[in-house]
């Protein structure tokens, strides 16, 4: 059983845990304990190329798609001293939100190395989610380009359902803590367009400067609302999202808190943004 806690699982060595049935067909891979699992570089290249964190989209024997991510630190980092490793953050998020009736990503497998308490290496492994678009793709290449009344029944479809997602997940004191436009997923069937979050190696319960947070977690989902939605959509999102008891002078608050907030920030890139 692969643990969820918020915390450290190995001390010293290595361990590697599976959910069922998953440990004999990533071990052929070399996703397994005693193999250079820190050095692995199976399937196709997805993200990261930095000397830490990677991404690989593997498609395993049993023709299982799963995305395997390997942090790798090749120094000592005081701040993961028997401090939760990001992958293990990540197992927790998903758990967490999984449990509160969030779609997530399945995590399948989970690993540590460490030397008395120093994290070296740690690496998760999840389920791909098939037939799923990231919402800056969707809104830059689908979204966008649709004629009305397409256009505003998809907005309203997604802003709903995103809203709903993010006030349910603040009132039950969980932050992602990275809730950027890539790291939500859309998958369509009859019932619509459906997110999913995913990569959230930062979340965590916040219960102290709670309010700092929201501006955050909001700030970052709002990053390219200005590309894309009116100043009045904007309003109405955070009107839906502090619930119909909020007051305009509330509203208007929160939205110039997140805009202070992000106008300290680097303006989106040139891909992030509308094709026309």
């Amino acid at each position: 059983m692969i643990p969820t806690r918020r915390t450290a699982h190995c001390f010293h060595g290595e361990k590697v845990w599976y959910a069922d049935d998953w440990e004999a067909p990533l071990a052929e891979t070399g996703i397994a304990e005693g193999d250079n699992w820190a050095r692995l570089c199976p399937g196709e290249f997805i993200s990261g190329g930095s000397p830490i964190t990677n991404c690989f989209r593997v498609t395993l024997s049993n023709g299982e798609v799963v995305y395997f991510k390997r942090y790798v630190y090749d120094k000592p980092r005081p701040q993961f001293w028997m401090m939760p490793s990001k992958a293990a953050v990540e197992v927790f998020s998903y758990d967490f939100m999984k449990n509160n009736g969030m779609p997530v990503p399945d995590v399948v497998a989970y690993g540590e190395q460490r030397h008395f308490g120093t994290l070296f290496a740690a690496f998760i492994v999840t389920k791909e989610i098939p037939d799923t678009i990231n919402l800056i793709q969707f809104a830059r290449d689908q979204w966008f380009r649709m004629e009305e009344p397409e256009r505003s029944t998809t907005y309203q479809q997604l802003a709903d359902r995103i809203c709903e997602q993010v006030r349910n997940m603040h009132a039950a004191g969980f932050f992602h803590h990275d809730l950027k436009w890539k790291n939500i997923l859309l998958q369509h069937d009859e019932d619509g367009w459906h997110p999913i979050w995913i990569d959230s190696p930062r979340g965590a319960h916040v219960r102290i400067r709670k309010r700092r947070s929201i501006i955050i977690e909001l700030g970052r989902l709002g990053r390219l609302a200005g590309s894309y939605l009116t100043t009045k959509q904007q309003l109405r999102w955070l009107h839906d999202y502090l619930g119909a008891t909020a007051t305009k002078k509330d509203v208007k608050k929160l939205y110039y808190e997140v805009k202070d907030y992000l106008d300290r920030r680097r303006p989106p890139h040139d891909y992030e943004l509308p094709k026309h």
